[in-house]
């Protein structure tokens, strides 16, 4: 019954309405690279959704950063917050990669 905090594979089948929407989307062009930080609509609705939430104006176009994963959302993070020398704290078990991003391998 342990739980792994390695890298995530599914054991389930991505849901049917799942890919019924991916390839609609895809029929109607939707099929090509977004802006680095996420899709305007996307980003958009995340500070719409948030804004009221935290009590603060989110812009979205400069607040908000969706990434393709997680290990992309991590290594953002390590990388804008950690400098050369900065000691970084990882507990054990975690996450395999967070010792290779705190090293910024």
């Amino acid at each position: 019954g342990a739980v792994t905090l390695g890298q995530g594979f599914p054991s389930w089948p991505t849901p049917q309405f799942v890919s019924d929407l991916a390839q609609e989307k895809i029929a109607q062009g939707f099929n090509q690279y977004s802006r680095p930080g996420g899709h305007p609509d996307f980003v958009n609705t995340v500070a719409k959704f948030y804004s009221p939430r935290f009590g603060i104006q989110i812009d979205g176009m400069t607040n908000v950063c969706a990434t393709a994963g997680a290990t992309g959302a991590l290594f953002t993070i390590f990388s804008a917050l950690c400098d050369a020398g900065d000691e970084v704290v990882c507990i054990d078990p975690a996450y395999d990669a967070y010792k290779k991003m705190a090293k910024l391998e």
